[in-house]
């Protein structure tokens, strides 16, 4: 057990691989920035009743458990909510080190989640889910003294954030786990078949083989650029992930992937504009209209015009425009232009990594 602490989980940002993602052996590139959430947490004093207390001022209602099988048998109840992502990742939790935990003997525990992902009322698009996903197994990892390890606490909160999600590529997690710039391959377990609903127990049999995430360096002079749309469109979201796509788009979206991460290793501007060209190109050929939104449009035809590496970041449909900028020079250009089609920028700060990461070589697989 630690004594007041916490710690800070970045957001995400995709730069290339959306959707391709999550097909076996397929690259994506994504930046955690330091905008993310900040768990706080302490030892309630006087109190041992083997108790977590969960709040958070986005949330009317605060969430408390105790660490029994029972408080976590009901599996339905654990992806209901507003609190799923949390129970979850306690859920997990509990099975993989309950007997590692002498909480007779420890104070209950009291977090409090902050959040620096949104804009007034508006989400930023930087994967909030993810981030209290990865920060609960993290914090209760610190809190415990169990593991420092980003590899072990990313496998965790990944399986937690799938069984609530029930879709997705993990690689949001990746970087809130890893932090900085990463290239990021999927595990095989994501295309294996399986008769019947995934259930916690499946944590022990899930197959590692292809999981690859790589530290990438992000070149002194560029800058990142973030353009939310604020455009929220959650059910339009929802209906594009039944969309399939034809090999050809797996193959022009890995390439890009591959040509990004070779041109921050390099410093090649002129290359990472081509590559997010040609993955936003791949996108726009296989995704219905609506993908971009009026907004997200507007910063596309900016980007075009003054050439630079831009695209859009997420799921579309109302996520955010990214921008890669070369100097400063570039970066009032872009606010100008920005500002007369009515759009704003904010510069996130790449979110410092960790040492450990996992996998060979993007570049050369």
């Amino acid at each position: 057990m630690v004594a007041t602490a916490s710690i800070q989980v970045p957001g995400k940002l995709f730069l290339t691989g959306e959707y391709a993602i999550t097909r076996a052996g397929q690259w994506a590139v994504i930046a955690a920035v330091q905008q993310g959430l900040q768990f706080n947490f302490r030892p309630i004093a006087g109190r041992s009743t083997a108790s977590v207390h969960v709040d958070s001022p986005a949330l009317a209602a605060s969430q408390s458990w105790q660490w029994t099988a029972q408080t976590f048998a009901d599996l339905t109840s654990l992806q209901a909510g507003p609190w799923a992502y949390v129970k979850m990742a306690a859920a997990l939790f509990y099975q993989e080190h309950a007997d590692q935990l002498a909480l007779a003997d420890q104070p209950d525990l009291q977090i409090t989640i902050a959040s620096q992902l949104q804009k007034g009322q508006a989400k930023l698009g930087l994967g909030s889910s993810a981030a209290v996903t990865v920060g609960m197994v993290k914090t209760l990892h610190q809190y415990y003294q169990l593991t420092t390890d980003p590899l072990r606490i990313f496998k965790e909160a990944a399986f937690a954030h799938y069984l609530v999600q029930g879709s997705g590529s993990l690689g949001d997690l990746a970087a809130a786990s890893f932090g900085g710039l990463i290239a990021y391959r999927s595990p095989a377990w994501l295309q294996q078949a399986k008769q019947g609903p995934w259930q916690l127990t499946d944590f022990a049999q899930l197959d590692w083989s292809q999981l690859n995430i790589q530290s990438l360096p992000w070149p002194g002079q560029w800058q990142l650029g973030v353009v939310p749309s604020f455009e929220p469109a959650s059910t339009k979201k929802a209906l594009a992930k039944q969309l399939s796509f034809p090999k050809p788009f797996y193959e022009q979206a890995n390439e890009a992937s591959l040509n990004l991460a070779d041109a921050c290793q390099r410093g090649h501007y002129d290359q990472a504009i081509r590559a997010l060209a040609d993955n936003q190109a791949a996108l726009l050929a296989q995704l219905p209209a609506a993908y971009l939104t009026p907004a997200l449009s507007r910063f596309l035809a900016v980007c075009r015009e003054l050439r630079l590496a831009g695209k859009v970041s997420g799921a579309g449909f109302g996520d955010n425009g990214v921008v890669i900028l070369p100097d400063q020079q570039a970066q009032i250009k872009l606010q100008q232009q920005l500002a007369a089609v009515g759009l704003s920028i904010f510069y996130p700060v790449l979110a410092e990594k960790e040492n450990r990461l996992h996998g060979e070589s993007p570049i050369t697989t």
